[in-house]
């Protein structure tokens, strides 16, 4: 039975479309460069849904705070006494009893 390969035009839309994402996520973040951006507009162009997805995640960016709120508490005990806790035995391990094996004589 021979394998299946992609075909190349598979492989090439499958590149462009990783190229697309990594462009997409960093264009919420920053400036493209006029290439990249030339790029993703004709990208998002000839695919409508990634068009829909690309104006959704500038909605969810949009929404959220320009600056982070300050925190006013030191989370080291917190995270202290979580580890510890994850480092004890589980309550249901206590209740497992593992007998000695019987030995014929």
């Amino acid at each position: 039975m021979a394998l299946a390969c992609p075909r190349i035009g598979d492989t090439e839309r499958m590149l462009r479309r990783r190229k697309a994402e990594g462009l997409m996520a960093q264009a919420l973040y920053e400036p493209l460069s006029e290439h990249d951006a030339a790029f993703l507009e004709a990208y998002l162009h000839e695919h409508p849904a990634a068009r829909e997805e690309m104006d959704a995640l500038r909605r969810v960016v949009a929404g959220m705070p320009a600056e982070r709120p300050p925190l006013n508490t030191d989370l080291i005990p917190a995270v202290r006494v979580r580890i510890e806790e994850e480092a004890r035995t589980p309550e249901w391990l206590s209740l497992i009893h593992i007998s000695e094996p019987t030995r014929p004589y």
